[in-house]
C-alpha cells in the first residue's frame, strides 16, 4: 500500500515558525496583562490618585513590584512645571545602578562612585544628596482579590514614588515579607498610609495585614508582576526645550 510522503521542511523553517508563534503568544500575554492605571501622589503628605484625595490617607494594596531609583534634576522642583531628571537610574541591586541609556545628561559611569550620590552634596545645603534616592513602586488595590482571576487580570496598576525619608519604612516592610513570611511583597495584602512626621513633614508607611495563601490568586498576581516589568523600567519622557521667544521687531 502506497503511503503519502510528507514534504520535508526546509532548513530553518520549523524554527522560525515556532519562534514566530512564541513571539505572538508573548505579545498577546503582554497585551492581556499590561498594567493600566495612573499615579498615586503623596504630595504635601496628602495621598491622592490622579488628583483625587484618598479618604483618611489609607489604602489596602498589593505591592506588585518595585525598583530602586536615583534621579537628579537640573532645576529646583516646580509643581507648576513638571520636568524629567537630567540623569536617572533604575534597578534591583544598588551596586549595579548606573545612568539609564536614555538619561539626557549622565553624571557618572555608575551611581556608586557618583559625587552627586554622596551625602552633603545637595546644592541647597544640608546633609542631603544632590541625587535623590527613591523607590519606584507598582501597586494595585486589594479589593480585586475577592473578585476572581478576571478582575485581577484587568486590575489597574498604579505607580508611586516614595521620598528618601520613607525608604526605611518600605525596606522594613520588604524584609518582613521576605524574612518573616517567606514571600515576595506581592504575596501579602498591606495597608499603605501617609502620616505626619515632626522633621520630614510626612512619611509613607507599609503595614502587613495578611499573607495571601490562595495559590490561584498568587499565580495571577505573579503573571501581573512579570507582565509589568517592562513598564517598571520605562524611561522618563524626553523633555522638549522651550523655544526662545521671537525677537520683537524694532519700530522705526
Amino acid at each position: 500500500m502506497a503511503t503519502k510522503e510528507t514534504k520535508a521542511a526546509e532548513p530553518g523553517t520549523a524554527v522560525v515558525t515556532w519562534r514566530d508563534k512564541m513571539a505572538a503568544v508573548t505579545k498577546q500575554a503582554a497585551s492581556s496583562e499590561a498594567p493600566k492605571g495612573g499615579f498615586l501622589s503623596f504630595k504635601g503628605g496628602n495621598m491622592s490618585y490622579d488628583d483625587v484625595p484618598i479618604p483618611g490617607n489609607v489604602l489596602k494594596v498589593v505591592v506588585v513590584d518595585f525598583l530602586l531609583e536615583n534621579a537628579i534634576f537640573k532645576e529646583k522642583y516646580n509643581p507648576n512645571k513638571p520636568a524629567s531628571p537630567m540623569c536617572y537610574a533604575f534597578g534591583r541591586d544598588e551596586e549595579d545602578l548606573a545612568p539609564h541609556p536614555d538619561a539626557p545628561e549622565p553624571q557618572n559611569a555608575d551611581c556608586a562612585t557618583c559625587p552627586n550620590n554622596e551625602w552633603a552634596s545637595d546644592p541647597e545645603g544640608g546633609r542631603g544628596k544632590a541625587c535623590k534616592n527613591s523607590r519606584r513602586i507598582a501597586i494595585m488595590t486589594a479589593d480585586v482579590l475577592d473578585k476572581g482571576p478576571e478582575a485581577i487580570r484587568k486590575a489597574n496598576i498604579v505607580m508611586c514614588k516614595i521620598p528618601v525619608t520613607s525608604i526605611k519604612n518600605f525596606s522594613l516592610f520588604v524584609n518582613q515579607c521576605v524574612q518573616a513570611l517567606g514571600t515576595p511583597p506581592f504575596g501579602v495584602i498591606c495597608e499603605l498610609s501617609v502620616k505626619p512626621h515632626p522633621t520630614s513633614l510626612f512619611q509613607v508607611h507599609w503595614k502587613v495585614l495578611e499573607k495571601i495563601e490562595d495559590e490561584d490568586v498568587l499565580q495571577h498576581i505573579l503573571a501581573k508582576h512579570l507582565a509589568g516589568e517592562q513598564k517598571m523600567f520605562q524611561p522618563y519622557p524626553v523633555q522638549e526645550e522651550e523655544a526662545a521667544p521671537a525677537p520683537r521687531s524694532k519700530k522705526f
